[in-house]
């Protein structure tokens, strides 16, 4: 690859790219939701007072507003670094910028290797792919050097982005007669909206395991349904997780749908109970019955007054949680909401 574009790739990686993964290495200080947003017949109303699915909105833009900004913020930073080099070393522009990215060009050797293991999915030979080849494994390159720099600027000159993050409204959220589990007098509760054949539902749940593990009493985790699949798969599991749950058996049921999301199919509801053990006269009865439908509908429409459009989706004691990644970043998120 030109040297030239290499550079340009990385000037690209210090003016706009550092701050992906700056602002997850420190939590900003929260802003609260104390202004009013709107006025009406002599009375003012702030976020939390209005409807939740348009609190939410609210939030949603001024959290991708803020998001936006640290970028902006953070790679100032990165800019303000190679200039300060630059004045250091008296050096050219380039080479600052070569040096301080440490960017190296593919090797041919590099570029074979990835070619030939994944010939199969590459429909063309080798020199007729090879500049694409070459600039992939650049961007990959970036990708590195962009945590490298990130971590450097954080490490060595202290970097912390000082904008205020935007504060998730509250909301009350009834949970009555929705399953639970944990300390049913914990200081926090955690709330899960899912679909049972949405695939980060499945991770979080796995996450979410963990997570109880380690909470103690500090935590009680609620789930409600809100099967959004087109199928109606996950809707026939979800009601019969009801069924499961009147034998005290939700959270096997649930467990064990997440474990067999793949092979789940319109007899699910069937197998899942028989798998446990469950008595099928009684499930059967209460499947026949309405209070699986009702209960389903239920924390549907709460889940649409919420706003809610995907799964999965979480809240800590009435607050959106809104993670990074469903593994390092749900634990996170759960972690600092709760304290522990």
């Amino acid at each position: 690859m030109n040297p030239k574009v290499l550079l340009a790739l990385g000037l690209g990686l210090v003016i706009g790219g550092a701050s992906s993964f700056f602002y997850l290495q420190g939590k900003p200080q929260a802003v609260g939701q104390s202004s009013a947003v709107l006025a009406m017949q002599g009375k003012e109303y702030t976020i939390d007072q209005l409807p939740p699915a348009a609190a939410r909105a609210m939030f949603d833009i001024e959290r991708e507003a803020w998001t936006r900004k640290t970028h902006i913020v953070s790679s100032a930073a990165g800019e303000m670094y190679v200039q300060e080099k630059i004045k250091e070393s008296g050096d050219d522009r380039q080479d600052v910028l070569m040096d301080v990215l440490g960017l190296e060009e593919p090797t041919e050797e590099a570029m074979q290797a990835f070619y030939n293991e994944n010939k199969e999915r590459i429909p063309a030979p080798y020199e007729q792919v090879r500049e694409q080849i070459q600039n992939f494994l650049a961007g990959q390159d970036l990708q590195q050097k962009r945590a490298e720099l990130t971590e450097r600027l954080h490490d060595e000159l202290g970097m912390k982005v000082l904008l205020q993050e935007p504060q998730a409204p509250f909301t009350v959220i009834d949970t009555d007669g929705f399953p639970s589990k944990g300390n049913p007098s914990a200081a926090h509760t955690l709330i899960k909206f899912a679909d049972y054949q949405c695939p980060h539902c499945a991770d979080a749940a796995e996450t979410l395991n963990k997570v109880m593990e380690a909470a103690g009493n500090n935590i009680r985790l609620v789930y409600m349904d809100f099967p959004i699949n087109r199928s109606g798969i996950s809707r026939g599991v979800a009601l019969g997780a009801v069924c499961a749950d009147e034998q005290g058996m939700f959270w096997e049921y649930n467990d064990t749908a997440f474990k067999q999301q793949h092979s789940l199919n319109e007899n699910s509801k069937i197998t899942l109970a028989e798998g446990l053990g469950l008595d099928m006269a009684a499930y059967q009865t209460c499947l026949d019955s309405d209070r699986p439908e009702k209960r389903v509908a239920r924390s549907e429409a709460v889940a649409e007054r919420l706003g809610l459009t995907g799964t999965p989706a979480f809240f800590m004691d009435g607050k959106a949680l809104q993670p990074e990644n469903l593994r390092e970043g749900l634990e996170q998120a759960v972690r600092q909401a709760a304290g522990f």
